[in-house]
C-alpha cells in the first residue's frame, strides 16, 4: 500500500498517539478519523477486487443478469451515487445483483461495489424503502467505516510503524487477515448509527422519502414476533425501535425533504414479478437479514451454502 510517509506523516503519527486509546485498546473516534487518512481508496480498490473474487470465483456467488432489474436499480442508484461521489469524490461505484432469495439485504465493499440481494427486492414494499437500504450500505463506504477498521486493527504502535515506513505491508496484511475472518464489513453500534442517518439523508437528497428505511426497519421489528431469532444479530447493533426512533427525530430535526410514501411501486411491482420464483415466495414467511448483518462475508456464505 502506498502510504505518505513524511514530515507530516511523522506529525499525523504524532497526533494519533496524542489522541490514544479507550480502555479496551481501540482507537479512539478521533483517532480513527485522522488515521483514515492512511488507507487509499486504491488501497480499498484492491480489497474490493478480492472480496469480489472470493464470493463469485471461490465461493460460486451467483450474479443475476436481468436487464430490467438492472436497470430498475440504476435508476434508484444512479442519484445515490452521485451524492456520495460528491461526498467522497474518489470511490467509483458498481452495482451487482446477486440471486439470493433467502437473503434480505444487500452491502457494500471496499472501494465501490455495492451488492443487491434478490430477497431485498421482493420484500421492499417500495422504492423508498429499497434507496433507504442502499442509501445505508453506501453510508458505509462514504464514511471510511472499513479504513478505520484496518487502522483499529493495527493499533498505535502499527500506525507509527507504517508512517515510519518500518512495516509497509501491516495494512494490506491486516485486511486480508480481516476479509478472511468475515469481520472485514462487520460494524459496530456507532457505524450503523451513522449508516442509518447518512442513508436517510442520501435517499432524500436524491429525491426518495426518508422514512423508506423507517418503513423498512419496522417491517423488521414486526417480524421479531414471528419469527423468533430472525433478529438476534441485533444484539451487538442499536436494536431496531432505537434506530428507528433516531432515523425519525434525524428527518424531523433536519427537515428532510419527503413525500407520501405509496404502499407499492408500480415499476417495483413490475420488477418483482420477474424476479426467481424462490425469491417471491422466500420472502412471503421469513426474513434473513438487515442492514448491518450481511456485510459480513462470513454471514453471506453461510447463506450461501444454506441455500
Amino acid at each position: 500500500m502506498t502510504l505518505t510517509r513524511t514530515a507530516s506523516g511523522l506529525l499525523l503519527a504524532g497526533a494519533i498517539a496524542s489522541v490514544g486509546c479507550g480502555s479496551s485498546g481501540a482507537l479512539s473516534a478521533g483517532a480513527r478519523t485522522i488515521a483514515t487518512a492512511l488507507v487509499s481508496d486504491q488501497d480499498e480498490v484492491r480489497l474490493g477486487a478480492q472480496l469480489h473474487e472470493e464470493l463469485v470465483s471461490k465461493d460460486n456467488m451467483k450474479l443475476l443478469n436481468d436487464p430490467e432489474v438492472t436497470g430498475y436499480l440504476d435508476g434508484i442508484t444512479r442519484p445515490i451515487f452521485e451524492q456520495a461521489k460528491r461526498d467522497r469524490p474518489g470511490v467509483n461505484w458498481t452495482l451487482y445483483v446477486v440471486d439470493d432469495p433467502t437473503t434480505l439485504n444487500a452491502f457494500s465493499a471496499p472501494g465501490g461495489g455495492l451488492y443487491v440481494f434478490t430477497g431485498l427486492l421482493a420484500a421492499a414494499h417500495n422504492d423508498s424503502e429499497v434507496a433507504g437500504v442502499l442509501g445505508h450500505e453506501v453510508g458505509h463506504e462514504v464514511l471510511h467505516h472499513v479504513a478505520q477498521k484496518l487502522v483499529t486493527a493495527a493499533g498505535l504502535e502499527g500506525v507509527a510503524a507504517i508512517l515510519l515506513g518500518k512495516n509497509p505491508s501491516m495494512l494490506e496484511e491486516i485486511g486480508a487477515a480481516l476479509l478472511g475472518k468475515g469481520a472485514l464489513l462487520a460494524f459496530g453500534r456507532d457505524e450503523e448509527t451513522q449508516a442509518d442517518e447518512y442513508g436517510a439523508r442520501v435517499a432524500s437528497a436524491a429525491g426518495f422519502n426518508p422514512y423508506g428505511l423507517v418503513t423498512f426497519f419496522q417491517t423488521l421489528e414486526k417480524s421479531e414476533g414471528t419469527m423468533p431469532g430472525a433478529l438476534k444479530f441485533l444484539s451487538d447493533h442499536p436494536l431496531t425501535p432505537d434506530r428507528i426512533a433516531n432515523i425519525t427525530h434525524l428527518i424531523e430535526k433536519e427537515h428532510l425533504p419527503n413525500t407520501d410514501l405509496p404502499p407499492s411501486d408500480e415499476k417495483l411491482r413490475e420488477i418483482q414479478a420477474r424476479l426467481p420464483k424462490g425469491a417471491r415466495q422466500s420472502q412471503r414467511g421469513r426474513i434473513r437479514c438487515a442492514p448491518g448483518r450481511c456485510a459480513s462475508r462470513a454471514w453471506v456464505m453461510r447463506s450461501l451454502r444454506r441455500s
